[in-house]
């Protein structure tokens, strides 16, 4: 079997999160390290499917070897959300779910503002790249959800439910996310709340999720008493 790494995404996040430290040795180090990571895992994926000459590894291939020529140690402390953009080609649905829940976990535990800022910034960064290659959605609404009534920085606050947003404006999630959101009891708490109030979305993608919605309010009469309520409390 070729060699790889077990849990990739959890890795990367790991160490993105160290390149937003507020302590530059820490920052530099990571960054380095990084570095070293990214060059390694490019290895790797040249044995793993040198054979198979798949057409859109090579063109990710490509593309991370130009953005190695342009991103420096230094540019990966400094902007550590480059690191999702340079990872993402390389990270598979189940990698990309651990890189999400890991920098959303370690919301928990990150004190320091810059920190909790870099990491809703690789969490969106990595969200917008990855377009539609999430396959454990209900799982991230979970955890977002969790974690909302933790994080105080207006900033982050607004990076984390624009991850819904471009979950929910995508056709493939649209009912994963709506069911999750519904499945709540009401009365809402003010970080749920928040979550339905703020939601930005093209107008296309707006009409997409207000028939879904309505789809869905045209079941309620058929639902639980409890399932009702939350349905009526999104009316």
């Amino acid at each position: 079997l070729p060699l790889r790494f077990q849990r990739l995404g959890h890795l990367v996040a790991l160490m993105a999160l160290l390149c937003g430290d507020p302590v530059k040795q820490v920052a530099e180090e990571a960054a380095e390290g990084t570095h070293y990571l990214l060059r390694i895992t490019l290895r790797l994926k040249y044995i793993s499917y040198e054979k198979k000459n798949h057409p859109s590894l090579r063109r990710a291939m490509k593309k991370c070897r130009e953005l190695l020529e342009l991103y420096s140690i230094k540019r990966f402390y400094s902007c550590p959300f480059k690191i999702a953009q340079v990872f993402e080609v390389f990270l598979n649905s189940n990698e990309l779910c651990q890189f999400v829940m890991t920098t959303l976990d370690s919301l928990e535990n990150l004190k320091h503002p810059c920190t909790q800022q870099s990491a809703g910034e690789l969490l969106i960064t990595l969200v917008k790249n990855a377009e539609s290659r999430f396959e454990k959605v209900p799982e991230i609404m979970g955890v977002i959800c969790a974690r909302l009534s933790i994080i105080s920085q207006p900033r982050v606050r607004r990076q984390i439910i624009n991850t819904v947003s471009l979950f929910i404006s995508r056709p493939k999630y649209t009912d994963t996310v709506i069911s999750h959101l519904l499945c709540h009891p009401v009365p809402y708490d003010r970080h749920l709340a928040e979550v339905w109030r703020t939601l930005e979305v093209e107008l296309p993608s707006t009409t997409w999720i207000l028939w879904r919605l309505l789809r869905k309010l045209q079941k309620c009469h058929n639902a639980p008493t409890q399932e009702k309520m939350a349905y009526v409390a999104v009316a």
